[in-house]
Parts: C-alpha cells; structure tokens; sequence
C-alpha cells in the first residue's frame, strides 16, 4: 500500500520531466543548481554530462556534496564571477517573501549567460502547501511574468532583469482523504480516542479510496488528480533595462 502511495506524488513527476530534459535539451550544459539540498538534481544532471555547481546554505548538505565529489558552495562562497548556460531551482522560490526574492533572483540571473535558461519549480498553494513549515507563499508563472517579463501592468515589485517564457509544465498529485469526516480516520492517534472496531472499519474505507485515488493516478500518468507544482523554462533576454 505505501509503495503505491508514494508513486502517486507529483515530486515522481516532476524527476521524470527533469531527466528527459537533462537527457536531450540540458546534456553537456553548464548548469548551477540553487538550493540543490542533498542533490538529487546534481546527480541527475551529471548523468548527461552536464557540467553541474550547486549552491545551499545548509553548510553539512554542502559538505557531503564535496565529499562526494561535486563542486558544491554556500552561497556567499560562489564566485561572483562564474557564468552558467542554466540556472536551475527546484522548490527554492516558495521559502521567500516577495522582498527577499528580487535580490534573490537578481544574484542568479546575473550569472546567467546571454540567452541562458533559468528553470523553476515550484508548488501551487493547495492543502498540502503548508505542511512545509518553512513555506512563505506560493509563486505562479504569472507572478514571476510580473516581475521579471514584460507585463505591462501596475506592480508593487518589477526586477530589472528580463526574461521570457519558453515552456511550461503542471504536475498533479493524487487525491487524498485527509480532511472531513472520514479524514480523521486517516492518522493512525485516533485508534486510541474510538472503539477498535469504529476505527478499524473507517480507516480500512480511508484507506481503500486513497488506494484506489492513487491507482488512478498513476494509470493516468499523473494526469488525474489535483494540481500540486509547475515548473517554468525562461530565457534569459536582457540584463538590466535602462
């Protein structure tokens, strides 16, 4: 039953469309990976013969990564003067607030060559966007079309970086009872606040769709369910507008 569960997650997806990209539009690439964590994307791309950097301010992922073998750096240790053909950031831009994303971006775009790719992924705010304790708010591509594209509107924030949108993508995760009458029977505390036999039927119901929800899932090739991520190809179009 887990094993199925955990197939049925948008993360299965979005690994998959990275590895097709590695494979026939990233390979031989220079790629900086911003908040590579415990680089799963490192090891991703130098599968395909991408000249990969990553960066993470956790300095004991950044050490393993070393050991490892891969030029991995905290941030205020990257080289100022380092240009990549990809920036690449993976669940990286929903951890801040708009004021703190602008230099953010800033900093990584700057080491973007002329005509370079900057890919994001990030979740869309669903039921599941703040188990993440450490999420600050949900990003869309409009919201980035705002600040970084030519979007010719009002707007609290505009970076003077430019890019463009090249592609798009939307992942979907698996329907889930976890809320609402029978989803109290899916979290295993409540056996000791019912009858046994109460929480032995509910939960078995709780699970039996959750199954069947993720079954569908993955016979659909993760198309059915609820929308949980996007992930956006920009280029790279001027530096600064004067």
């Amino acid at each position: 039953m887990n094993t199925i569960l955990q197939k049925a997650h948008y993360q299965k997806y979005e690994y998959q469309k990275v590895a097709y990209l590695a494979k026939h539009r990233l390979a031989g690439k220079k790629i900086l990976d911003v908040g590579c964590g415990t680089g799963k994307y490192l090891k991703l791309f130098a599968q395909y013969a991408c000249a990969v950097t990553g960066v993470d301010m956790n300095p004991l992922q950044v050490e393993k990564l070393r050991s490892d073998g891969y030029a991995a750096y905290l941030p205020q240790e990257l080289p100022d003067n380092e240009t990549f053909d990809v920036v690449f950031m993976s669940h990286v831009i929903e951890h801040l607030d708009p004021s703190s994303l602008i230099p953010f971006l800033e900093k990584y775009l700057g080491m973007l060559a002329a005509d370079g790719r900057l890919i994001i992924l990030s979740p869309v705010l669903g039921k599941r966007f703040y188990y993440d304790f450490s999420h600050i708010r949900p990003y869309y591509p409009q919201s980035i079309w705002m600040l970084l594209g030519d979007c010719i509107c009002a707007a609290s924030y505009k970076s003077s970086m430019r890019i463009a949108l090249d592609d798009i993508y939307f992942f979907h995760d698996s329907i889930r009872l976890r809320s609402g009458v029978w989803g109290r029977y899916y979290y295993p505390c409540v056996a000791q606040h019912e009858p046994y036999w109460k929480y032995a039927l509910l939960s078995s119901v709780v699970s039996a769709f959750n199954m069947a929800f993720s079954a569908l899932h993955l016979l659909s090739g993760g198309r059915l369910g609820v929308q949980a991520s996007w992930m956006g190809i920009y280029r790279k179009t001027k530096d600064v507008l004067r």
